[in-house]
């Protein structure tokens, strides 16, 4: 009755997400040779309330994301409120940015072009299909919005009790993946 965690760690296109769909034996996880992982990915064996090919999708509250957007905001020295920070991003010049500040540009730039579409969902829990799977993923403009995604696969792995984890790339593009990997590790056995 036991549970163990295994998370997967390693650069983007590193073959994290190839290599947890081989262990489960058929193409579960989006690969793709860019940045796909953006949230966190739990493989978990289905239960009374979550039957097989359940894909739960576990969304941030609205203060953790006004909390990552006012961080994101100070290192680019810009205000955090949206009406403000959506009229001076634009006026950002891109090319004067430097690497370590662009990922925090292209993450507020995401979470400004999809806050309308989930802000509604902030905080819940939603169920998707599997076909929505990468895009929840792997746009920005979404995964932003994501806490983690718990798939329900049986596998030999989930009858013995294993929770495959599939993190995103330490070294993406974008900081807040690294950060979110990191920020697992401690949760992994």
């Amino acid at each position: 009755s036991q549970q163990f965690t295994v998370a997967f760690f390693g650069a983007f296109s590193a073959g994290k997400s190839s290599l947890i769909n081989a262990l489960l034996g058929e193409q579960v996880l989006p690969v793709s040779p860019n940045p796909t992982t953006a949230a966190i990915n739990r493989i978990l064996p289905p239960t009374e309330q979550d039957s097989e090919g359940t894909i739960r999708v576990i969304l941030k509250d609205r203060e953790t994301i006004m909390q990552e957007v006012a961080r994101s905001a100070e290192m680019l020295q810009l205000p955090s409120s949206f009406q403000e920070l959506a009229s001076r991003l634009e006026a950002v010049d891109v090319a004067t940015l430097t690497e370590r500040l662009k990922p925090h540009y292209s993450y507020l730039r995401g979470v400004l072009r999809g806050y309308a579409d989930i802000e509604q969902h902030l905080g819940q829990t939603i169920t998707i299909l599997a076909s929505e799977l990468r895009q929840m993923v792997a746009n920005e403009e979404q995964a932003a919005f994501v806490s983690r995604v718990d798939l329900y696969r049986t596998s030999e792995l989930s009858k013995a009790g294993v929770i495959l984890v599939d993190t995103p790339g330490v070294d993406s593009l974008h900081a807040r993946h690294t950060d979110v990997a990191f920020r697992y590790m401690r949760d992994a056995d």
